[in-house]
Protein backbone atom coordinates (compact mmCIF):
# COMPACT_ATOMS: atom_id res chain seq x y z
CA UNK A 1 0.00 0.00 0.00
CA UNK A 2 1.32 3.43 -0.87
CA UNK A 3 0.43 5.78 1.95
CA UNK A 4 3.05 8.51 1.89
CA UNK A 5 5.66 9.95 -0.37
CA UNK A 6 9.15 11.11 0.54
CA UNK A 7 10.14 14.48 -0.84
CA UNK A 8 13.71 15.72 -0.98
CA UNK A 9 13.98 19.12 0.68
CA UNK A 10 16.98 21.29 1.48
CA UNK A 11 18.92 19.58 4.22
CA UNK A 12 17.03 16.30 4.19
CA UNK A 13 13.62 14.91 3.42
CA UNK A 14 9.99 15.34 4.29
CA UNK A 15 7.05 12.95 4.17
CA UNK A 16 3.58 13.86 3.03
CA UNK A 17 0.42 12.22 1.81
CA UNK A 18 0.50 11.00 -1.76
CA UNK A 19 -0.37 13.45 -4.52
CA UNK A 20 -3.99 12.31 -4.74
CA UNK A 21 -4.41 12.37 -0.93
CA UNK A 22 -5.76 8.83 -1.23
CA UNK A 23 -4.10 5.63 -0.11
CA UNK A 24 -3.84 3.35 -3.12
CA UNK A 25 -2.93 -0.26 -3.57
CA UNK A 26 -0.60 -1.36 -6.35
CA UNK A 27 -0.39 -5.12 -6.60
CA UNK A 28 3.05 -6.54 -7.31
CA UNK A 29 4.12 -10.04 -8.25
CA UNK A 30 5.24 -12.55 -5.64
CA UNK A 31 8.74 -12.41 -7.15
CA UNK A 32 8.97 -8.62 -6.66
CA UNK A 33 7.55 -8.88 -3.13
CA UNK A 34 10.11 -11.54 -2.23
CA UNK A 35 12.94 -9.43 -3.66
CA UNK A 36 11.80 -6.41 -1.61
CA UNK A 37 11.72 -8.58 1.54
CA UNK A 38 15.24 -9.82 0.77
CA UNK A 39 16.48 -6.26 0.28
CA UNK A 40 14.80 -5.14 3.53
CA UNK A 41 16.51 -7.93 5.51
CA UNK A 42 19.86 -7.15 3.90
CA UNK A 43 19.48 -3.45 4.63
CA UNK A 44 18.45 -4.03 8.25
CA UNK A 45 21.53 -6.19 8.71
CA UNK A 46 23.75 -3.51 7.11
CA UNK A 47 22.10 -0.81 9.23
CA UNK A 48 22.82 -2.70 12.45
CA UNK A 49 26.35 -3.64 11.39
CA UNK A 50 27.25 -0.13 10.21
CA UNK A 51 25.24 1.85 12.76
CA UNK A 52 23.04 3.45 10.09
CA UNK A 53 19.69 4.89 11.08
CA UNK A 54 16.54 4.18 9.07
CA UNK A 55 13.65 5.27 11.30
CA UNK A 56 11.24 5.39 8.38
CA UNK A 57 12.18 1.81 7.41
CA UNK A 58 12.39 2.72 3.74
CA UNK A 59 13.63 0.20 1.23
CA UNK A 60 16.62 1.18 -0.88
CA UNK A 61 19.15 3.02 1.17
CA UNK A 62 22.04 4.74 -0.49
CA UNK A 63 25.60 3.46 -0.20
CA UNK A 64 26.31 5.03 3.20
CA UNK A 65 22.91 4.28 4.69
CA UNK A 66 21.44 7.58 3.54
CA UNK A 67 18.21 7.66 1.58
CA UNK A 68 18.63 7.32 -2.15
CA UNK A 69 17.07 10.33 -3.85
CA UNK A 70 16.01 10.84 -7.44
CA UNK A 71 19.43 11.94 -8.72
CA UNK A 72 21.15 8.91 -7.18
CA UNK A 73 18.42 6.57 -8.35
CA UNK A 74 18.66 7.99 -11.88
CA UNK A 75 22.44 7.56 -11.86
CA UNK A 76 22.17 3.93 -10.70
CA UNK A 77 19.46 3.26 -13.28
CA UNK A 78 21.68 4.57 -16.10
CA UNK A 79 24.61 2.45 -14.87
CA UNK A 80 22.41 -0.65 -14.66
CA UNK A 81 20.95 -0.17 -18.14
CA UNK A 82 24.41 0.42 -19.58
CA UNK A 83 26.03 -2.59 -17.87
CA UNK A 84 23.16 -4.83 -19.01
CA UNK A 85 23.65 -3.66 -22.60
CA UNK A 86 20.04 -2.49 -22.84
CA UNK A 87 18.79 0.47 -24.90
CA UNK A 88 18.75 3.78 -23.03
CA UNK A 89 15.44 4.46 -21.30
CA UNK A 90 14.58 6.81 -18.47
CA UNK A 91 12.76 5.76 -15.32
CA UNK A 92 9.74 7.70 -16.58
CA UNK A 93 10.13 5.88 -19.90
CA UNK A 94 9.85 2.59 -18.00
CA UNK A 95 6.59 3.84 -16.49
CA UNK A 96 5.23 4.59 -19.97
CA UNK A 97 6.46 1.23 -21.26
CA UNK A 98 4.74 -0.54 -18.37
CA UNK A 99 1.43 1.22 -19.08
CA UNK A 100 1.68 0.70 -22.85
CA UNK A 101 2.40 -3.01 -22.48
CA UNK A 102 -0.50 -3.43 -20.05
CA UNK A 103 -2.79 -1.72 -22.54
CA UNK A 104 -1.51 -3.95 -25.36
CA UNK A 105 -2.23 -6.98 -23.15
CA UNK A 106 -5.83 -5.85 -22.89
CA UNK A 107 -5.71 -4.77 -19.25
CA UNK A 108 -8.68 -2.54 -18.47
CA UNK A 109 -7.87 1.18 -18.56
CA UNK A 110 -9.25 1.65 -15.02
CA UNK A 111 -6.70 -0.83 -13.66
CA UNK A 112 -3.88 0.97 -15.49
CA UNK A 113 -5.14 4.32 -14.17
CA UNK A 114 -5.04 3.02 -10.61
CA UNK A 115 -1.55 1.53 -11.03
CA UNK A 116 -0.22 4.83 -12.36
CA UNK A 117 -2.06 6.94 -9.79
CA UNK A 118 -3.81 9.09 -12.38
CA UNK A 119 -6.70 11.16 -11.04
CA UNK A 120 -9.12 9.73 -13.60
CA UNK A 121 -9.22 7.25 -16.45
CA UNK A 122 -9.53 10.04 -19.04
CA UNK A 123 -5.98 11.17 -18.33
CA UNK A 124 -4.76 7.60 -18.79
CA UNK A 125 -6.68 7.15 -22.03
CA UNK A 126 -5.52 10.51 -23.42
CA UNK A 127 -1.88 9.78 -22.50
CA UNK A 128 -1.89 6.34 -24.11
CA UNK A 129 -4.11 7.11 -27.13
CA UNK A 130 -1.23 6.17 -29.45
CA UNK A 131 -1.42 2.61 -28.13
CA UNK A 132 -5.16 2.56 -28.78
CA UNK A 133 -4.57 3.39 -32.46
CA UNK A 134 -2.30 0.34 -32.74
CA UNK A 135 -4.87 -1.75 -30.91
CA UNK A 136 -7.56 -0.56 -33.36
CA UNK A 137 -5.58 -2.04 -36.27
CA UNK A 138 -4.95 -5.26 -34.36
CA UNK A 139 -8.63 -5.49 -33.46
CA UNK A 140 -9.70 -5.01 -37.08
CA UNK A 141 -7.36 -7.83 -38.18
CA UNK A 142 -8.55 -10.12 -35.37
CA UNK A 143 -12.16 -9.46 -36.28
CA UNK A 144 -11.44 -10.23 -39.94
CA UNK A 145 -9.84 -13.54 -38.92
CA UNK A 146 -12.87 -14.35 -36.78
CA UNK A 147 -15.22 -13.70 -39.71
CA UNK A 148 -13.09 -15.92 -41.98
CA UNK A 149 -13.20 -18.75 -39.41
CA UNK A 150 -16.97 -18.39 -39.07
CA UNK A 151 -17.42 -18.42 -42.86
CA UNK A 152 -15.19 -21.52 -43.20
CA UNK A 153 -17.12 -23.27 -40.41
CA UNK A 154 -20.47 -22.50 -42.08
CA UNK A 155 -19.23 -23.75 -45.46
CA UNK A 156 -18.06 -27.01 -43.94
CA UNK A 157 -21.42 -27.50 -42.25
CA UNK A 158 -20.28 -27.00 -38.66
Amino acid sequence: MIKRTAIEVKGGYSFSNTKGKKVRVVTISNHVAEELRRIRVEQRYDSLRMGWRNEEDLIRLGVSGAYLWHSGLRRRHIETIKSAGLPKITLHGLRHTHASLLMEMGVHAKVIQERLGHADVTLTMDTYAHVLHTLQSDTAMQFEQLLKRKKTAQQSGS
